[in-house]
């Protein structure tokens, strides 16, 4: 993961940024705990989140999406793993969902903790969550803090669960104590806090566009960024239907969950039922420019 030096000042007249000049590495994949590009061509080693702990005063840590470290195929799952609750009928194995090749997805999110105030060195930590036999992929992690509870957003895709298991395309959420916490699934243990649309009587690509109105080119939402005071903003794909769409990549209309508790639910009352107007963020709002020339530092 790389990362680009810059400034910013701020005056009577507004905020800006500038450099973007100096990249440098913050952390390379440790083959310990996260997956390196040696143990597995496909790894998944991005999307670092930096936030500040109350907990910890003057600590920075970092969430981002990295898979356990292992050589890719290796038999690495376990019976915790598998998460079932004691006299669940429906328990397997870890070997029987293995033998099904459940072990090529190993998605967990990591943490690591900044070892100086320019957040250019970093410690590992161990991953505060996995999914191991699960998924593949628990992308764009986020930590976000609210009324004592901390909770770990991420974002997954239908196409990277293991095998016999199905789910929408969304924003999954976990609720603990602490950042380094016991973290339970949101919305009575279903985990999905914010999904797009699925037609879950189908598997994943079979059919691709079982509805008419569904273009190939799917309506898509995801890298969803939950923000303060619960609004998501996301990435969409395409929109239109099967005889009149459009494809190519751009913010989504905005969304705001209510989180309450272990609960996260639509905000119906935002927008249109719930859906907002497109990429409906203060970064995207309108200011006057001066005319004049702009005669402040730009390093």
């Amino acid at each position: 993961m790389g990362a680009t030096s810059r400034r910013i000042f701020a005056d009577e007249n507004g905020v800006w940024l500038t450099g973007f000049r100096d990249q440098h590495d913050m952390l390379q994949a440790d083959g310990t705990y996260y997956q390196t590009g040696e143990q597995n061509e496909f790894f998944n080693f991005r999307d670092p989140f930096t936030f500040e702990d109350p907990a910890y005063p003057g600590k920075t840590f970092m969430v981002f999406e990295g898979n356990t470290a292992a050589v890719r195929g290796e038999r690495v799952c376990t019976e915790e793993d598998m998460g079932y609750a004691e006299g669940d009928p429906y328990t397997e194995t870890a070997d029987e969902v293995m033998d099904q090749g459940a072990h090529y997805q190993l998605a967990n999110v990591g943490l690591a903790v900044a070892d100086n105030t320019a957040l250019t060195e970093w410690t590992f930590l161990p991953p505060i969550l996995s999914a191991n036999c699960v998924n593949d992929q628990t992308e764009r992690p986020q930590i976000y803090i609210k009324d004592g509870k901390y909770y770990l957003f991420t974002i997954s895709h239908r196409g990277t669960y293991a095998a016999g298991i199905d789910g929408p395309e969304g924003v999954y959420g976990f609720v603990g104590d602490g950042v380094r916490s016991d973290f339970q699934p949101v919305n009575r243990g279903s985990g999905l806090a914010l999904g797009s649309p699925s037609n879950l009587n189908f598997w994943a690509g079979s059919p691709f566009a079982p509805d008419y109105n569904q273009h190939p080119g799917q309506f898509q939402a995801y890298s969803h960024y939950v923000m303060p005071g619960g609004l998501v903003q996301s990435f969409i794909d395409t929109i239109g239907t099967s005889d009149d769409f459009v494809r190519g990549g751009t913010l989504a209309p905005t969304v705001r969950i209510d989180i309450d508790g272990s609960d996260v639910t639509v905000d119906r009352t935002y927008g249109t039922n719930g859906l907002g107007e497109w990429a409906d963020i203060p970064s995207t709002y309108a200011h006057d420019i001066a005319q004049s020339a702009d005669v402040r530092p730009t390093r």
